[in-house]
């Protein structure tokens, strides 16, 4: 078993708490930290090529990580929101604490042997909690799905990039979708 040391946070014990972790490509991988801010992007690949088949298999050993890129997230300090990746394409999705969606389009990150990223990566795209309209709520005793902060637990990706799908910590599942406009200005970035 081989341990990989993400940097360190300045909470207490100093160590890290990897509340996510995805495979972006065959040797990236994204990590999550709480009270970080940012998502860590490293090679799997060059972070473990020192190890052998004799590695003894009974002991631990800690390795750091071979960093690829730091990705901006929220400052948030709720823990456990998860990353979502569609894998081999490079696109890296996470939610926040206020229900907007942080989006990353990273494909040349996905190859052998990326070349690493030294400055803080802004998200490509941030979608923004929208407003929401409850028709029956004024003869109701509901109560109004934004009255708590929206926060997104998980987020996956279809496999033609065009959904991204969400739960939340209220219970609601929530579907965006590529619109046209949004489609022919990502294929003009790329």
């Amino acid at each position: 078993l081989s341990l990989c040391a993400l940097p360190p946070t300045t909470g207490p014990g100093g160590e890290p708490i990897v509340d996510s972790l995805a495979v972006v490509g065959e040797w990236t991988i994204v990590a999550k930290c709480a009270l970080h801010g940012l998502i860590y992007m490293w090679d799997l690949k060059t972070t473990t090529k020192s190890l052998t088949e004799d590695t003894k298999k009974d002991k631990i050993i800690e390795k750091e990580v071979t960093m690829l890129s730091n990705l901006k997230w929220s400052d948030t300090d709720n823990f456990y929101m998860n990353l979502g990746c569609h894998k081999g394409v490079g696109l890296v999705v996470c939610g926040d604490d206020k229900g907007s969606l942080w989006l990353y389009n990273m494909p040349s990150m996905i190859q052998t042997c990326p070349e690493p990223i030294k400055k803080v990566i802004d998200p490509t795209t941030r979608l923004m909690w929208p407003e929401l309209q409850d028709d029956h709520l004024e003869n109701s005793r509901k109560v109004p799905l934004d009255r708590h902060d929206i926060i997104i637990d998980k987020v996956a990706a279809s496999h033609d990039n065009n959904h991204i799908v969400a739960v939340t910590s209220n219970n609601m599942v929530c579907i965006w979708r590529r619109t046209d406009e949004e489609s022919s200005t990502a294929s003009e970035d790329s």
